[in-house]
Formats: structure tokens, sequence, C-alpha cells
């Protein structure tokens, strides 16, 4: 791990697991993986003041536990993952309250929360200025997608989509 002065970088040559919160009062916060990213159970990444959070998972999946947290007070958060139509991005809790919040995938964005049969699930994912998102294949898992999945969408709480 490299740490600069209130900016964090991580960076691993194959996979990055994170299992510890990761905080800087007012600097940049950088995961970056060259394979697969994960944000284990309980998980909180946040940063102050105008820190920005930057997370990539340049050829494999980010997979964030369904109660992992990603959080800015001011600042951007962007999430980048893989490079082949297999990988995506599975979400947990992500807030930046008064900035903006990119998701791309080569494959899809979905929602980690645990659904039943019969109801997705109402707890919110995405609370953002802005939100961009951009998958290959599709952004969120609904009805007629699957024949043996259960519906969950992306819930989001955001000014500009």
């Amino acid at each position: 791990m490299k740490i600069s002065f209130h900016d964090m970088s991580a960076e691993a040559a194959g996979s990055l697991t994170v299992n510890a919160d990761i905080a800087s009062g007012s600097g940049h916060i950088s995961l970056l993986a060259a394979d697969t990213l994960a944000l284990g159970t309980g998980v909180d990444v946040t940063t102050a003041a105008n820190g920005s959070l930057d997370l990539l998972a340049q050829t494999g999946n980010l997979t964030m536990a369904a109660d992992a947290k990603l959080v800015t007070a001011n600042g951007d958060i962007r999430i980048t993952a893989g490079n082949g139509a297999s990988d995506q991005v599975s979400i947990g809790q992500i807030t930046a309250a008064t900035a903006n919040v990119s998701i791309t995938a080569a494959g899809s964005i979905l929602d980690t929360d645990t659904v039943t049969s019969s109801a997705d699930d109402t707890a919110v994912d995405i609370n953002a200025v802005g939100l961009s998102l951009s998958a290959g294949k599709g952004a969120g898992l609904l009805a007629g997608n699957s024949l043996t999945q259960s519906v969950n969408a992306l819930e989001t709480t955001v000014q500009t989509l």
C-alpha cells in the first residue's frame, strides 16, 4: 500500500481484497487492481472535505458486500470494472450526497442486496447529485432478464441521471 500526505493509493498487480475500513480526512483514495477488487462485509471507504474515490478492477469484477459503503463529503466517486462481457460491478451502498457517481462495467452493474422471490429490496444503493451508469450488458436485474433470479433493481436517489 502506498500512502501520501492526504491522498492514499493501494495498488495490486493481481486481485485486491479490502477487509478493513479506509478513511482519509481530506484527500483522495484510489483502490486499483489489475484483476478483481472486492470490498468485504462492513467495510467503509470514506473521505472528507473534497476528497474523491477511484476504484478500478482492470480485468475482473468489482464486488462490494451489501453493507460495504463508499462515502464522500463533497468529492466524486468513480468505479470501473472489467474488460469483458462477464466482468461486472456489484454495489453495496454508495453516497456522494453533494457530488457525482460514475459506474462503468464491461458487463453488468448489479445490486448485491438480498431479495426474496416476492419483492425487491428497498435500501437506497446510490445517493448522489449526478449519476452516470455505463454497462456493456445492463444495469440491475429486472423481471424478464432471468427465469431463475428474483428482480433486483438498483435503488437510487439522484438529481441528474
